[in-house]
């Protein structure tokens, strides 16, 4: 059993959708709400967690993070969520632990404490998943069409793109917190959804506007199968790593 006064593992997500699972299966979960954010505390596995589901973008990944580290002091930070891939040989539920962390429109970069990104690699791996490393960037909006994103990826050097991985890591660094990022690949490379990513704000994805895009774009319906295919399959990536990492993110595997 943790002790009680042991700090927390924090985990931050941009959706509830990409941590549904984990939520669900929180012991003795306590909510709090501040300025769009919602912080979630308990335990999973025998892990005290505190999980932060923050919204997309910059400004909410960065405040999300902000408060967790304020008011939970967390041992370490777990960066987490979907992302799309830059590179074809990443389909829909690959898991990539990235060993960069760049941004899009600035030559700026973060690394993961390269102890905890060891530990967590180790962990997924005994659990049977195949990881990938490389680097993630951090783009300021949803990088919907494939070439666009093969762009992307040559001109970064990355293998997937998100909208807030690079954000968390510069708060956690700046708090002098270590962290590290696990992206689960819910778009392949071929993928594009133009509607989807029309519809996607800071809060996330917009349903009015999503039914808007649809009703105005009908063919774009037949790709809602596939679309929810690869949700599916990143959040169940998602969710095996963090349990299966969890444990060797306590201060006792690091001791």
């Amino acid at each position: 059993m943790t002790p009680p006064g042991q700090p927390a593992v924090g985990l931050v997500a941009a959706l509830r959708r990409e941590v549904a699972a984990l939520l669900a299966g929180l012991q003795g979960r306590r909510r709090e709400r501040s300025g769009g954010v919602v912080i979630c505390t308990g335990t999973l596995r025998g892990v005290k967690v505190a999980l932060a589901v923050t919204g997309m973008g910059e400004r909410r990944a960065r405040l999300g993070t902000q408060l967790l580290l304020a008011r939970q002091r967390p041992s370490a930070v777990l960066s987490l969520g979907f992302a799309g891939a830059l590179v074809m040989e990443l389909p829909a539920g690959s898991l990539v632990v990235p060993e960069r962390l760049r941004l899009e429109l600035r030559p700026e970069s973060r690394e993961p404490d390269p102890e905890l990104r060891g530990r967590v690699l180790a962990a997924v791996q005994e659990a049977g998943l195949r990881p990938r490393g490389g680097a993630s960037v951090t783009a300021a909006s949803m990088v919907s069409a494939p070439e666009a994103r093969a762009a992307l990826g040559r001109r970064c050097g990355a293998d997937v793109v998100d909208m807030e991985g690079y954000w968390v890591a510069r708060e956690a660094a700046a708090a002098g917190i270590p962290f590290v990022s696990v992206r689960a690949v819910s778009d392949a490379l071929t993928d594009h959804h133009p509607v989807l990513a029309a519809a996607v704000g800071s809060g996330g994805v917009d349903p009015l506007k999503l039914l808007g895009g649809f009703a105005g774009n009908p063919r774009e319906v037949a790709k809602l199968p596939r679309l929810m295919l690869g949700a599916r399959a990143a959040a169940g990536t998602l969710e095996s790593a963090v349990l299966a990492s969890l444990p060797s993110l306590t201060p006792e595997v690091a001791a």
